[in-house]
């Protein structure tokens, strides 16, 4: 009778250890199949762009551009441009005279080049003249005469700096390092914001306080008197001495590490220079000229109608003729 029990109480824990396990085996296949339920709707909510911080609404597509560098009249020192180029598989062109005589007027070429182009080629990229605005009817004059399979539009976003070399080492040019140029130093002002619904995105203008035209009247005077190459160095600069605006910096070493930081410094009562444009300054006494010497370098500053003209070279002699000629073209 005891065995009996025993046997019976056997059987039911066996079945009952039996049951936890189905119960724990199925607790768990639940559990998996929650897991992967949940990665696969992350998946999806992802490639959906649901939560994904790159997500654009199909229907915009964000351009972004760099802000616009402005000198202090106004003219631009620095600006994005989305530019187009004509794209041709040349090869596939059977009709190339017809071809060149269409897309010629797009461009800065004529017919006979571009025609002798697509001969010598079996795939061409050409600059193109269209604006932004004619993109579209260009395309759709492409696809009227049947060229769309063999021409296409590619649009290339540019920084271009309308001085060229001129006042460089004030503007900069992006993603340079600098210690002194404003499209180093104002990055982070000059960088578009990332947006997920606007259909522009632009970055904030700045005005700088350098002068186009003095800028050209300093950089004329320092390559006639030294090459950008030469052991010896020369240095022209002109400040508003009260407010500290750099209005031209022009040296014969393009590395701004070179800049004579201390001539610029003594010029100026407060030491401290700026490359933006400022609203005013305040009423100073004019200081005195001075001449000095700063390590290898002979240094002159002369003070005229609140400016500070600024002239650093190896050379005393280059430095003392190089001031006045300065001095003399900004009189005239």
């Amino acid at each position: 009778m005891i065995f009996f029990l025993s046997k019976s109480n056997c059987i039911y824990m066996s079945k009952n250890n039996r049951s936890d396990k189905e119960g724990m085996g199925i607790s768990l296949l639940v559990l998996l199949l929650s897991i992967v339920l949940i990665v696969r709707l992350i998946g999806i909510y992802i490639s959906e762009g649901v939560i994904n911080t790159n997500y654009r609404d199909p229907q915009i597509n964000t351009d972004y551009f760099r802000g616009t560098i402005y000198d202090r009249s106004g003219n631009i020192l620095a600006m994005d441009r989305t530019s187009y180029f004509i794209e041709i598989e040349a090869e596939r062109v059977s009709e190339i005279s017809r071809l060149a005589a269409i897309i010629a007027p797009y461009t800065d070429e004529d017919a006979v080049t571009i025609e002798n182009e697509i001969r010598s080629s079996e795939f061409l990229s050409i600059p193109s003249n269209l604006l932004m605005a004619e993109e579209e009817r260009f395309s759709e004059m492409l696809k009227k005469e049947n060229l769309d399979h063999l021409v296409t539009i590619k649009e290339k976003k540019e920084r271009i700096y309308p001085l060229s070399e001129h006042g460089r080492l004030l503007i900069g040019r992006e993603g340079e390092a600098s210690s002194i140029s404003a499209e180093a130093i104002y990055d982070d002002i000059l960088k578009p914001e990332l947006t997920l619904d606007a259909p522009v995105s632009s970055g904030k203008d700045i005005t700088l306080s350098l002068s186009q035209r003095i800028e050209y009247i300093a950089d004329h005077i320092v390559s006639s008197y030294v090459g950008e190459r030469s052991d010896e160095y020369l240095m022209l600069a002109m400040l508003d001495y009260s407010t500290g605006e750099i209005y031209a910096l022009s040296q014969n070493n393009p590395d701004d590490n070179a800049i004579d930081y201390y001539a610029i410094e003594q010029a100026l009562s407060s030491r401290h220079y700026s490359i933006l444009k400022h609203n005013g300054g305040i009423n100073i006494d004019t200081p005195d000229d001075f001449s000095g010497i700063s390590t290898d370098r002979y240094i002159r500053v002369i003070y005229r109608s609140g400016f500070a003209l600024v002239s650093s070279s190896s050379s005393k002699e280059m430095r003392d003729d190089a001031l006045t000629e300065f001095e003399t073209m900004l009189s005239l």
